[in-house]
C-alpha cells in the first residue's frame, strides 16, 4: 500500500523533531511519503523540514498560510488527490509513532478491507502531573478491541483509503469547525454516512505528550463541553432534535449522579463520569446555538 502521511505543524519545532525522528525510518519499507504542512504564516518549519529532506527523499514540505486545522488538512488532501497513493494517513506533529506504527496501520487496512482505520493515542505524562489527573483517568484514552467499529474518527492517527474517499464524493474538512475543533469528527462522520467503515487497530500506536498547561479543571471542563457541542452539531444532520435532547439529558443525569458518588467516596470524580456530565450538557447546549471557541486561529 502506497501511503501519504500528512502531518500539519504550527510552531512546534521540538515536537516536530521527535515526530520526524520516529517516522522517517518507517517510510522506505512502506513506499510512503511524509508531507509536512506548515500552517505558520511565517513558514517557521521550512528550514527544519528542508534539512530533513536533504537526508530523506521521502519527506516533502508545503506551506499553507491560511490558519485553521481544516485548512491545513485540506491542503494535504489536495496533494493526495494529485498523487497516486492508495491511502492518506492523518497524524499530529506532537505525537511520537511507535516503531512499527505505519506498517501495522497499513497491514490491517489491507487485511480487513476497511476504508478507514484508526489507532490508539497513548498519553505520556510529565513528572509533575497532578495526582488527581492520573487517579481520575483524565487524558487516558481507552484502547478498544481491534476490529471494533465507530461512527466517526479523529485525525490524530487515522488512515483513509483513496477508494473510500472517492466513493464518498471526495469530501473536504469543513472550515466552520476551525475555531471550535471537530472538523475531523464531521469529516469522517460524513464518509461513514456515505457508506465508509471505520475499524480500530489497537496495534498501531502513537504516543502524545500531555502539556502541563492542560492539566487544569478549567481546560478539561472546556474540552468536555466542546466535545458535546461538536458531536451535537454533527449528529443533528442525521438525528432528530428530540432524540438528541433525550440523549443529552441521559448523559447529563448519569454523569451528575456518578460524579457525586465518586466525590463522596474518593473526593474527586472519575473522568468517564465527569465527561459524561459535560458531554450531555454540551450536546443539549449545541442545539440552541451555543459554541465553545477553543482555538483562536482559524
Amino acid at each position: 500500500m502506497r501511503v501519504l502521511v500528512a502531518v500539519p505543524t504550527y510552531r512546534r519545532p521540538n515536537e516536530l523533531s521527535e515526530f520526524l525522528e520516529a517516522t522517517i525510518p518507517q517510510l522506505d519499507s512502506m513506499e510512503a511519503t511524509l508531507l509536512v504542512i506548515d500552517n505558520d504564516d511565517e513558514a517557521s518549519a521550512r528550514a527544519q523540514v528542508e534539512a530533513t529532506m536533504a537526508v530523506s527523499a521521502r519527506v516533502k514540505y508545503i506551506h499553507e498560510p491560511k490558519p485553521g486545522i481544516a485548512e491545513v488538512r485540506n491542503a494535504g488532501l489536495r496533494i493526495f488527490a494529485r498523487g497516486d497513493w492508495d491511502a492518506v494517513v492523518f497524524v499530529d506533529d506532537d505525537e511520537i509513532p511507535e516503531s512499527h506504527w505505519l506498517s501495522r496501520l497499513t497491514s490491517y487496512a489491507l487485511s480487513s478491507g476497511a476504508g478507514i482505520v484508526t489507532g490508539p493515542v497513548v498519553s505520556i505524562f510529565p513528572p509533575e502531573t497532578p495526582d488527581w489527573v492520573i487517579r481520575g483517568g483524565f487524558f487516558q484514552r481507552s484502547i478498544r478491541e481491534t476490529g471494533s467499529t465507530s461512527w466517526t474518527a479523529a485525525s490524530n492517527n487515522t488512515l483513509l483509503s483513496r477508494s473510500t474517499w472517492v466513493d464518498a464524493g471526495r469530501p473536504q474538512f469543513d472550515p466552520e469547525f476551525s475555531r471550535t475543533g471537530g472538523s475531523d469528527t464531521d469529516f469522517f462522520a460524513r464518509i461513514v454516512n456515505a457508506g465508509g467503515v471505520v475499524r480500530y487497530c489497537a496495534e498501531a500506536i502513537v504516543f502524545e505528550r500531555v502539556p502541563h498547561g492542560r492539566m487544569t479543571r478549567h481546560w478539561l471542563r472546556r474540552r468536555g463541553l466542546r466535545m458535546g457541542v461538536v458531536n451535537g452539531i454533527v449528529l443533528r444532520r442525521t438525528t432528530s432534535l428530540g432524540r438528541l435532547l433525550l440523549v443529552g439529558l441521559a448523559n447529563l443525569a448519569y454523569g451528575a449522579v456518578t460524579s457525586l458518588a465518586d466525590m463522596s467516596v474518593r473526593r474527586f470524580p472519575q473522568a468517564s463520569h465527569w465527561n459524561r456530565f459535560l458531554y450531555g450538557r454540551g450536546l443539549i447546549a449545541s442545539q440552541f446555538g451555543w459554541r465553545v471557541q477553543e482555538y483562536s486561529r482559524g
